[in-house]
């Protein structure tokens, strides 16, 4: 007698924000530079849901407490503005990705990276509504 082994994955909502289907394109494709690769996205009326892989979450998450310093993270802080001055969205969706784990889980971070994330969300602020 033989057993089935069947793989489960386990999606959980991770955010549920109004983009267009560009700006989705770029969010996924950023995300997946940084290993977020089994995430899926619902869309209705440009309203968008992210699921993401929550075995790829617990691991992006782990990977990123264990190198976020204050360099890398100023790392991340540069290449945000850059690809901000470039109009590179996927560039910027990575970055966001970061910061969106740190504001999540600030517990990760030390007190000059929570610090510096504010300073880089009140500089930015504007853009949103652009």
């Amino acid at each position: 007698m033989g057993f089935i082994i069947k793989m489960v994955r386990y999606y959980e909502l991770a955010v549920t924000r109004m983009y267009s289907a560009e700006l989705v394109e770029a969010w996924a494709k950023g995300e997946a530079n940084l290993g977020l690769k089994d995430s899926f996205f619902v869309m209705k009326n440009g309203v968008v849901e992210q699921y993401i892989n929550s075995d790829e979450g617990e691991k992006f998450h782990e990977d990123l407490k264990k190198k976020l310093t204050t360099e890398y993270f100023g790392e991340i802080c540069d290449k945000f503005y850059k690809a901000i001055d470039e109009d590179d969205k996927v560039k910027m969706f990575e970055c966001l990705c970061v910061f969106g784990e740190i504001d999540e889980y600030p517990d990760i971070a030390n007190p000059d990276i929570l610090r510096r994330l504010m300073r880089v969300r009140q500089s930015t602020q504007h853009l949103i509504y652009e």
